[in-house]
């Protein structure tokens, strides 16, 4: 990516030895350390998000990919439903492989897939 000298030290001091523990009352649970993300409320994190994702709408395109932070949707319209399903389907899967080439996580937790169809009417004025 062409990042070296201090921003590259900055940026690796940033993101290394991070580590969480959860607490509950006056009960924690031990320190673990955090190895991938970014930490959130910094002002840095979602540049550095933003440029790991950079390349993630490059190989979809079957599909319209929205992204909002790190939340992304696929859209597809059409006429037959087993071609949307199609397009769907070989667009997440191109996401999924680039999940793991790039050490991301996905959830795909979709509990219901939406589907909304238009109904044009015509109306004719009879004279």
């Amino acid at each position: 990516m062409g990042i070296a000298g201090e921003i590259y030290t900055y940026i690796s001091n940033f993101l290394a030895g991070r580590t969480i523990h959860v607490g509950v009352g006056n009960q924690f649970s031990k320190v673990v350390e955090i190895k991938n993300g970014t930490p959130q409320g910094s002002v840095i994190s979602p540049i550095l998000f933003l440029i790991m994702i950079n390349d993630l709408p490059a190989g979809i395109t079957d599909v319209e990919l929205t992204l909002f932070a790190d939340d992304s949707c696929c859209l597809k319209s059409g006429r037959k439903l087993d071609v949307i399903i199609r397009h769907v389907q070989n667009s997440l899967h191109i996401l999924a492989e680039w999940c793991d080439q790039n050490c991301f996580k996905i959830s795909f937790c979709i509990k219901q897939w939406p589907f909304f169809f238009l109904i044009v009417w015509k109306a004719y004025v009879l004279h």
